[in-house]
């Protein structure tokens, strides 16, 4: 049986294992200074999915516009070895909230075309495929999705 996930808001401390995460998930992740860096912007939000232990098993970053009418989704990923235990349906269903919560009406985000798994969570919340970005991950399209609340 596997432990309990709990989400909570994530903190500059884990920092190490989100980048630890990022680098096992995306062919092309985030640089180190570039996640430590999304954690100090003030319209930046993070997100961490851990185990009892506190071990970090996934996270999410997005980001609400000036306006405040607009979230953007900016990175979600669940360790290789916690995956298909609905940990990422778990951490966007909380952003979703927090997003609500904050009075954002609509959500935007970009996926790889080639990641099927993460378009289908995507799909499963209600987002809507609205534009195809060529080469925008450099070796593949990336596909812009929204959710309107």
């Amino acid at each position: 049986m596997s432990s309990p996930i709990t989400i909570r808001p994530a903190r500059i401390e884990d920092i190490d294992e989100v980048y630890q995460i990022e680098q096992k998930s995306f062919p092309q992740p985030w640089s180190y200074d570039l996640l430590r860096q999304e954690f100090f912007y003030p319209l930046s939000r993070q997100l961490a999915a851990t185990t009892s232990s506190e071990k970090i098993v996934g996270y999410l970053l997005w980001r609400i516009d000036f306006s405040g009418a607009e979230g953007h989704i900016l990175d979600l990923a669940v360790h290789p070895d916690f995956r298909r235990q609905k940990i990422g349906s778990d951490l966007l269903s909380r952003a979703i909230g927090m997003m609500k919560t904050e009075n954002v009406s609509r959500i935007f985000l970009e996926v790889r075309e080639d990641n099927l798994a993460a378009r289908k969570l995507y799909e499963k919340f209600g987002f809507q495929f609205i534009q195809r970005r060529p080469n925008y991950y450099h070796d593949v399209a990336g596909l812009v999705y929204q959710l309107n609340l």
